[in-house]
């Protein structure tokens, strides 16, 4: 039997990313007196089987911070006969101590991620597992993984079909938002607006009467131009306009959707963006967090939740990314930093998008700095840039 032998790490991707890349027959953790190995075992084993891996977990509690116990622990396990590879990504320093001593004296495999690349290091002998996978985490399985559950948008919608086609209409839109964005932040409801006033069966149909269709004109020149922009480009089609009334049809529904709320359109081109490298091979927009999802015992009422804009995964590395077309206050910083402690640490690329910069440069610098100092790239601007520009801004290890 193949079998791993893990050093327990408060960070629940380091338990599992020797056995998403290995998959091992079997593996035993080394855990702490008082962890809930019942907890890690159901959520790893969700992850785990999404993945096809069905590796047998094995929990023995010991005192993390004595050499001497851990030392016997591993010796008593090495005495089986079965062990392939002890792994240390994690730990406290005295179990690494204690691990790598065992290993050197037996000739054990030693093996050790790096913490940015998650690439594998075997130390003493080559990897002694034939099969290498590319592990590949989802949106869902990351949640799982911590213990969370998440939902993206709200029960209202159905997910976004971010399709090559809906892409370049976002592409579209976010040119026209790029040229003044307070407008638009303002006046972008202006076409759904008249949805709501024609107020008939099909959702996509807007007809009123010319004296009810001006006095919706909050911004003459802007809605107009808005409007013939959206004639132009084919995400309002059959427009009709007489003397008496004017009506037309939008594209789709997600045409509308886009319109509903002025950030929408930021994170969707961030998620187009992303998918455009062909490096990310998840991305979520709107997603509501959980933090307690995985506990069948606690009421709703009683759950932490929030909301993350924008998130992206590449391999097992995650993008937790805040947009705001606007103005980004200190309160973003926190609340980005308190989803990654929770959801995956060191792991985590945190940033904050935005398309405001405050005039005083006082205020600026502090911003940057605090940002800085929580490892969260902070990058402003960002209707001036091109979508290449946007994506090593935003994107770049």
């Amino acid at each position: 039997m193949s079998i791993m032998v893990e050093l327990y790490d408060s960070d629940d991707l380091n338990n599992v990313l020797s056995l998403l890349v290995y998959a091992p027959e079997k593996v035993v953790y080394i855990v702490p007196f008082g962890t809930d190995c019942a907890s890690l075992k159901h959520r790893y084993q969700i992850v785990l089987e999404r993945h096809k891996i069905h590796t047998e977990m094995e929990f023995i509690p010991t005192d993390p911070y004595s050499f001497s116990a851990l030392c016997k622990v591993l010796l008593n396990i090495l005495s089986r006969g079965e062990v392939c590879a002890l792994e240390m990504t994690g730990g406290t320093d005295v179990s690494l101590a204690a691990m790598g001593a065992v290993a050197a004296a037996n000739q054990v495999p030693l093996l050790r991620f790096e913490s940015d690349s998650k690439r594998p290091h075997w130390y003493i002998s080559p990897c002694p597992f034939p099969v290498q996978r590319s592990p590949k985490l989802s949106c869902e399985d990351w949640f799982a993984l911590y213990g969370a559950k998440f939902s993206t948008n709200d029960t209202h919608f159905e997910p976004w079909d971010l399709s090559d086609d809906f892409c370049r209409e976002v592409r579209l839109l976010w040119n026209f938002c790029a040229r003044d964005i307070p407008l638009w932040n303002e006046h972008c409801f202006f076409p759904v607006k008249l949805a709501d006033k024609t107020g008939g069966p099909d959702p996509l149909f807007v007809s009123l009467s010319r004296a009810s269709f001006e006095k919706e004109l909050h911004a003459p020149e802007w809605d107009l131009a808005f409007l013939s922009y959206l004639r132009t480009h084919g995400m309002i089609l059959n427009w009709d306009e007489t003397p008496e009334r004017i009506s037309f049809r939008f594209k789709d529904l997600q045409t509308i959707r886009i319109l509903k709320k002025s950030g929408n359109l930021l994170e969707l081109y961030t998620c187009c963006a992303a998918l455009s490298t062909g490096q990310f091979h998840d991305c979520q927009l709107g997603v509501f967090i959980n933090w307690n999802g995985m506990d069948t015992n606690r009421p709703p009422n009683s759950c932490t939740t929030n909301e993350l804009d924008v998130f992206a995964i590449r391999g097992v590395t995650p993008y937790f990314i805040s947009c705001k077309n606007g103005e980004v206050r200190n309160d973003a910083l926190y609340e980005l930093q308190s989803l990654a402690d929770h959801f995956g640490g060191s792991h985590i690329k945190k940033v904050i998008i935005s398309t405001y910069v405050n005039p005083s440069a006082a205020s600026r610098a502090h911003l940057a700095l605090r940002a800085d100092n929580m490892g969260i790239r902070l990058v402003s601007q960002v209707h001036t840039m091109d979508e290449a520009t946007f994506r090593d801004a935003v994107f770049h290890d």
